[in-house]
């Protein structure tokens, strides 16, 4: 018999623990937002806007599957997506709507740096 064989179904002791990393339930709120941004800067998404600012747009990831995205809240970068993320997480966010808002802020400092001189952070 092997150790692992030996070993399984033994409890391992407190010095053999795998060591994890414990995260506060705003931690992990904190993590997961990140990750999603972090996915949002790296994607090639394209969005085709419509008339409302609002939405709802269509957000087409990089295999050809559509999103609708709808911006809900433009100070807190909020909103809701279709995708099944939003369904569940209860974020109020996704990458789609992340890169939505981010695309929406880029478009919006172009505008305005080529049409009024105003330049934004």
């Amino acid at each position: 018999m092997s150790p692992a064989e030996a070993r399984k179904g033994e409890q391992l002791s407190p010095k053999e623990r795998l060591a994890y990393k414990k995260y506060s339930r705003e931690g992990m709120i904190r993590r997961v937002l990140d990750e999603r941004r972090e996915k949002a800067e790296k994607a090639d998404y394209r969005i085709t806007w419509v008339d409302n600012i609002y939405g709802d747009h269509i957000l087409t990831n990089e295999s050809g599957i559509k999103y609708i995205v709808f911006l809900r809240d433009f100070e807190q970068e909020t909103g809701y997506s279709n995708s099944a993320d939003a369904m569940y997480n209860k974020l109020g966010t996704t990458k789609h709507i992340m890169y939505a808002f981010r695309q929406l802020n880029f478009s919006l400092s172009s505008i305005m740096k080529r049409f009024c001189g105003i330049v934004t952070p």
